[in-house]
């Protein structure tokens, strides 16, 4: 009977092992992730989106130089559903803590794109995507994405895996052209 228990609390060990190696991986790395689905809201809801792209250079010593382009204005309710739409279907790829433990964060520069919600009852949501990838275009692009929020930082972002291509498509369709602005 004893030995029966001894194999019972071994199994039941490494059950509860298997299940929490399980949870960090999904944590860590978003083994199984599906959708982000970050938005619960849709088309009919926001009156217009500004986009915003810049590009972060990290110098040796930790000072950012940050060069913008021009906003985007959003207006159609097609791009705009494109938008939510694209965004919900990034699929989860884990968290910053692997990039956070082995130095990567921070060193080199990255793309940021910044996805200002416009509500038509005044209200407004900024989310922030942003890749460290060399190659910021492409097909499975790894960004961390959150919702800006005045006075909070989170230390640990979350990642999404997906395309990023639809991004610069829909900010060069409503780019402000300096000669048209000017004529």
């Amino acid at each position: 009977m004893e030995r029966l228990w001894k194999r019972r609390r071994w199994l039941i060990l490494g059950v509860l092992l298997l299940a929490s190696v399980l949870m960090v991986g999904r944590w860590c790395y978003g083994w199984g992730g599906g959708n982000i689905d970050v938005f619960d809201f849709d088309a009919e809801d926001v009156d217009h989106i500004v986009l915003c792209n810049g590009d972060y250079d990290f110098t040796a010593k930790y000072k950012n130089e940050f060069s913008s382009l021009e906003p985007s204005v959003i207006t159609g309710r097609k791009d705009i559903e494109t938008i939510i739409n694209e965004i919900n279907c990034f699929q989860y790829a884990g968290n910053d803590l692997p990039s956070l433990l082995q130095g990567k964060i921070g060193m080199g520069g990255g793309i940021l794109h910044e996805v200002q919600f416009h509500f038509r009852n005044g209200e407004e949501r900024t989310f922030c995507l942003f890749t460290s990838d060399a190659e910021p275009r492409g097909d499975d692009v790894v960004m961390s994405y959150r919702f800006y929020r005045k006075g909070r930082s989170e230390l640990i972002g979350k990642n999404a895996l997906g395309p990023t291509e639809w991004i610069y498509d829909l900010y060069e369709k409503y780019r402000p052209i300096p000669e048209k602005e000017t004529s």
